[in-house]
């Protein structure tokens, strides 16, 4: 069979899916050969201080990670919302490949899968969060207003409920935390007609939608609370932000935001349909971001941390010791492995697996310093970390390799090595 996630799909249809060593190596990509690649790469960056490309980092990373892969996902899969319950971690929403609404419960013991309840909305860019206890999403590309909550209930089995509305119809590429008490919500774009694909991002009836979104919050344990005022973010992003919580406080990292120049490049000139080449690549119409602030829900207050060393964005942030953030984003360089990709995807001369910037940053929140950790095995787009005790699980995402919608069906296994 010539795909894995072609076999996983077979498999679907019952209550176990079956993924590992009886199912063939995809062949656009080559993991053996990658995750030697990236040990070697990261052997060499050790051997490179910080600090002689940039200004005002650490040398001295206290994490390191060593690589590995999981069972493929059962079809390639992006934007999804991870959390851990027990043995299991259930990748909740997100854009599949068949684009259907689903979640999948992967027990990292036995390597398997198997469906769970599946979310009570269209999850195309699904935004949400993971506070510890439950999943949230919270509206998102195909969302509409719907808000929800997965958590255990009477028996063990997991269960959706509804949360209220949220109050921009469609936001999306939004930022979302939690801390348990409080659910956030901010940044973002409203995007209402997809059909308009010549216009600019959240275009409406052919006249540009808002980018500076109002932020909101929602009291958790209050009944029949609802979404409320929060401090509006200062950061110029409007999307895709790297964030985590750490010690009750919120973070947040990078992002980008629209450029009317580089857009009238993109829209006006079409050079992308002429020629099959984005020159401004991978973002033709958006400037990235070093921006990075912290938030104190007490004090219903941000403030400015010490900025980024170079522009992240489109991923997350993982907490290690309740004291380190390790930056899970991409950077606006492209990136090689062994594989291949489409095969109008140019402008190289032979094929090769391609993604976005892999490069893993560690951020302190008690000294306010970056230092780098190493290179992620697949450069991807994805909202989708999480860890489990020394191990770091990342599924799917965007490739840049443009195949299979530009879906990935890798699972990324990193184990935390502390120094």
């Amino acid at each position: 069979m010539k795909y894995r996630w072609v076999y996983a799909v077979l498999a679907i249809t019952g209550a176990v899916i079956p993924n590992g060593s009886g199912a063939p190596a995809p062949d656009w990509r080559d993991d053996k050969a990658n995750i030697e690649i990236v040990r070697e790469l990261n052997r060499a960056y050790r051997r490179v201080p910080f600090s002689t490309e940039y200004e005002g980092v650490s040398d001295n990373c206290p994490i390191e990670i060593d690589w590995t892969v999981g069972p493929d996902l059962p079809l390639p899969g992006k934007g999804s919302v991870s959390g851990l319950f027990g043995d299991e971690i259930v990748i909740a929403a997100g854009a599949w490949l068949d684009n259907k609404p689903r979640s999948l419960a992967f027990n990292f013991k036995t390597g398997s899968y198997r469906e769970v309840a599946p979310p009570p909305m269209n999850t195309s860019f699904a935004q949400g969060t993971f506070d510890g206890k439950n999943i949230y999403l919270v509206g998102g590309k195909s969302a509409g207003r719907q808000a929800a909550k997965l958590a255990p209930a009477a028996g063990g089995t997991l269960q959706w409920t509804d949360l209220p509305p949220i109050p921009e119809q469609n936001r999306w590429t939004a930022a979302v935390n939690s801390t348990g008490d409080w659910l956030f919500l901010y940044t973002g774009r409203v995007k209402a007609d997809f059909a308009l694909l010549d216009a600019p991002e959240g275009a409406v009836n052919g006249q540009p939608g808002p980018l500076n979104l109002p932020a909101w919050r929602l009291r958790l344990k209050t009944p029949n609370a609802r979404w409320e005022p929060m401090a509006a973010f200062p950061g110029r992003a409007s999307c895709v932000l790297n964030t985590a919580v750490v010690r009750g406080k919120v973070y947040a990292f990078g992002g980008w935001h629209d450029d009317e120049a580089l857009k009238e490049t993109t829209t006006k000139l079409d050079l992308w349909r002429k020629y099959r080449l984005r020159p401004l690549s991978p973002t033709p119409a958006y400037v990235a971001y070093r921006d990075a602030f912290s938030y104190d829900p007490a004090a219903n207050r941000w403030t400015r941390i010490r900025s980024l060393p170079f522009p992240m964005y489109g991923g997350s942030g993982v907490v290690v010791d309740d004291r380190y953030i390790l930056l899970m984003g991409i950077s606006d360089r492209h990136t090689l492995r062994v594989g291949r990709s489409a095969e109008t995807h140019k402008p190289y001369l032979d094929q090769y697996w391609k993604g976005y910037g892999d490069m893993i940053l560690c951020y302190d929140v008690e000294t306010d310093q970056y230092s780098r950790v190493g290179l992620m095995l697949y450069g991807v787009s994805s909202w989708n970390w999480i860890r489990v005790g020394d191990r770091v699980y990342g599924f799917g995402g965007e490739p840049w390799h443009s195949l299979h919608s530009n879906r990935e069906s890798v699972v990324q296994v990193g184990t935390i090595v502390r120094k």
